[in-house]
């Protein structure tokens, strides 16, 4: 009898679609007895917007504000990146691109993987500021990636083709390459560990609970 696990699917449009195996072993989570033992769903009066939890969780720290842009036409309830905001309240801002916040263009980093993008270990991490997730679909993404708020800022996108290991709608057609807007940042943040005050690459691995509950 074989000993491989039965790789899940899940789209009926999407049948030869499979989603990857997360090591789990290879991951340092802090517990998370709270939400563990959960019995039902609290409900919130402003949904999405406050992105305060219930009950206690591990909060993180990250080494620079991160602004998560949604598309106008898309609803916030549907990205990961709300999860970000609950876990790292002090950095994480969710807004349109109308209500990017002041900054020095300089000082910033828009995620999109565009021809001219920087890899992670290009990054002056002493001047950066501000990193921007555009967490919306393709299409709308690359319109976001051109507005005039994101002009003059630099572009940097994660290394290799990583591929999500968690469950996301892919639409035939497009790339299975790619992942959700939590485990881009979780990717990013890994490979800057070395670059930062604390080098522990698993420092930031709390991220992923999210999508581990």
């Amino acid at each position: 009898m074989s000993s491989e696990q039965p790789v899940a699917k899940f789209a009926a449009r999407r049948p030869d679609w499979e989603l990857p195996q997360l090591q789990l072993e290879q991951l340092q989570l802090h517990p998370f007895d709270a939400l563990e033992q959960a019995t039902s769903r609290q409900p919130c009066p402003k949904c999405y917007d406050c992105a305060v939890p219930f009950t206690a969780i591990p909060s993180l720290q990250l080494p620079f504000q991160l602004s998560i842009i949604t598309h106008h036409a898309e609803l916030a309830s549907k990205n990961t990146g709300v999860m970000a905001a609950i876990l790292c309240p002090q950095q994480v801002q969710l807004h349109s691109i109308d209500q990017m916040p002041a900054c020095d263009p300089a000082q910033c980093a828009v995620m999109f993987p565009s021809d001219d993008a920087l890899l992670p270990d290009q990054l002056n991490l002493q001047q950066l500021q501000r990193v921007v997730i555009l967490d919306s679909k393709w299409a709308k993404a690359k319109e976001l990636n051109e507005h005039p708020a994101l002009q003059g800022m630099a572009r940097v996108k994660l290394p290799g083709c990583p591929k999500s290991c968690f469950w996301r709608f892919h639409t035939s057609g497009v790339t299975d390459e790619g992942v959700c807007t939590i485990e881009a940042l979780h990717l990013l943040l890994r490979a800057l560990a070395e670059r930062l005050p604390d080098p522990s690459p698993r420092h930031f691995d709390n991220l992923l609970c999210s999508v581990l509950l």
